[in-house]
């Protein structure tokens, strides 16, 4: 479906644009919503890592810690 579509996107963006922290957000905000959270984690850490103001990248991790239990 179009998850799946778009986790093959942001994959393919990411090996192109291996810095773009929005791309690691994206990524990671595709597998949250597919209740991927632990395979979520490093590209919402990696996207935060990036950039400190991402506001998203901050959720999308912070929702991966609340479905994790931390």
């Amino acid at each position: 479906g179009k998850l799946t579509e778009a986790e093959d996107y942001y994959r393919r963006f990411i090996d192109i644009v291996p810095y773009h922290s929005q791309g690691f957000s994206n990524l990671g905000g595709v597998l949250i919503n597919q209740g991927r959270f632990d395979e979520a984690l490093p590209f919402c850490e990696k996207a935060v890592m990036l950039a400190l103001d991402n506001v998203e990248a901050h959720n999308n991790r912070g929702i991966v810690y609340v479905h994790r239990g931390q």
